[in-house]
């Protein structure tokens, strides 16, 4: 519920529990409110505007929703152009050839310091055992079911989405108990689930946390990235698999391409 009014929402019809219900609806667009309560009670704010508050019978809220559905929409649909000119989430992969090079705590900075800009940004954990977790306060895991909604794409899948964010610093996707081999999600559920976020447009950036090695994952998913972070090691197995990589540059076609030095341990 806190995700999904985040960010402005324009609605046609919202029915709403009391208990949700709060001021902040009003820094929204709202054509029709219906608000359920177990009791009947006066108007809630007595502006006159659309808002009802009283025990609700099926019958009473479906007639509300079909006399509500009468009036015009407050946003038209869109035309082709207003929807190929509607800024989309850009897409950041985080990665490594050395594992411990600070892969993961660099996707968090990276989340926290765009939110100081004022972006939106979420972070999603695409290593197997998703290790962006052990950055973040919140010790909960994802509910098994995300897996299954991630796995079958529907209309439901992004609430489960949203209800499976931490509220931290940044907003990070909770890591499953399990790894994600484990729940059969791969690189095709993975670029999916970003295909899904990117397009509803709540986030200006994802942020991805890949794993250290070129797997099938890492592989699909820098090809959509607008910009990849490889982070490197100042030692010689670190340079020789750098060296490696850049011989095969196909495997990290972004738009651009950062390759900072983390000096860690190895500063003396």
């Amino acid at each position: 519920f806190e995700n999904f009014f985040r960010t402005h929402q324009i609605i046609d019809i919202l029915v709403i529990a009391r208990e949700f219900y709060g001021t902040f609806v009003k820094e929204h667009e709202i054509g029709h409110m219906l608000v359920i309560d177990k009791y009947s009670t006066p108007d809630i704010d007595g502006s006159g505007e659309s808002v009802t508050e009283k025990f609700t019978t099926k019958e009473e809220l479906f007639a509300f929703i079909e006399e509500s559905l009468k009036d015009e929409p407050l946003i038209q649909p869109e035309d082709e152009k207003e929807k190929n000119d509607r800024k989309t989430a850009k897409v950041i992969a985080v990665y490594s050839p050395m594992g411990g090079s600070g892969k993961s705590l660099a996707s968090f900075a990276l989340g926290k310091k765009l939110k100081k800009l004022e972006e939106t940004a979420v972070i999603l954990g695409c290593d197997d055992l998703q290790t962006i977790s052990v950055y973040m306060e919140n010790r909960q895991h994802a509910d098994e079911s995300l897996a299954s909604a991630i796995k079958n794409l529907n209309e439901d899948t992004y609430w489960e989405v949203l209800k499976n964010i931490s509220q931290e610093d940044v907003p990070c996707l909770l890591a499953f108990e399990k790894p994600l081999s484990a729940l059969g999600i791969g690189a095709e559920e993975l670029l999916d689930l970003v295909n899904l976020i990117r397009s509803k447009g709540d986030f200006s950036y994802i942020i991805l946390d890949l794993g250290s090695d070129m797997s099938e994952i890492t592989r699909t998913l820098v090809q959509i990235a607008d910009l990849s972070i490889i982070i490197t090691e100042p030692n010689i197995p670190a340079c020789r698999k750098l060296e490696k990589l850049l011989m095969n540059q196909d495997l990290f076609p972004a738009q651009k391409t950062l390759i900072p030095c983390s000096t860690g341990w190895y500063s003396r």
